[in-house]
């Protein structure tokens, strides 16, 4: 499945009624922005593959700390500094519409703001990938680092 899917599903579902529209416009928020983390997260995996720390990333990826290591590897690039925090403001947002139900927020603007976000990314997608080969030492250190966290937990 190609993650972009959920991306242009969210973009979809803006214009899908339902009984439960903050709901869905919650839904929204999360697909737009697992389509941009998976991809990035793919992205990261490709420029791993072969790299002496490639298992411990397939085994870092599967845990929910994953999130958190691929903005790490992104801040770790040379992108400029308003792109490598896109990520991390999407994954706010996204926190926010999953996890803070009690409160209220105008959902339009949080899907048009989620976007425009994804869109800054999905335009940079081509450099995503030599960024990360580019950095390959350092973020295979932060791999370490994240296996050896997880290690200690457990």
């Amino acid at each position: 499945m190609d993650p972009l899917d959920f991306y242009n599903l969210g973009k979809q579902l803006r214009s899908y009624t339902c009984p439960f529209p903050e709901a869905l416009k919650r839904t929204i928020v999360g697909r737009i922005y697992y389509a941009i983390f998976l991809m990035v997260r793919d992205e990261l995996g490709a420029s791993l593959k072969g790299s002496y720390v490639e298992a411990l990333y397939d085994s870092v990826s599967q845990k929910g700390v994953i999130h958190s290591l691929v903005i790490e590897a992104l801040n770790k690039t040379d992108l400029d500094l308003h792109l490598r925090g896109v990520l991390s403001g999407m994954r706010r947002q996204r926190d926010y519409a999953d996890y803070r139900i009690r409160t209220t927020k105008n959902w339009d603007i949080e899907i048009n703001d989620i976007i425009l976000m994804a869109d800054t990314i999905l335009r940079s997608k081509s450099k995503l990938k030599p960024s990360f080969d580019q950095k390959i030492c350092d973020i295979e250190s932060l791999v370490a680092e994240w296996h050896l966290k997880i290690a200690a937990k457990t």
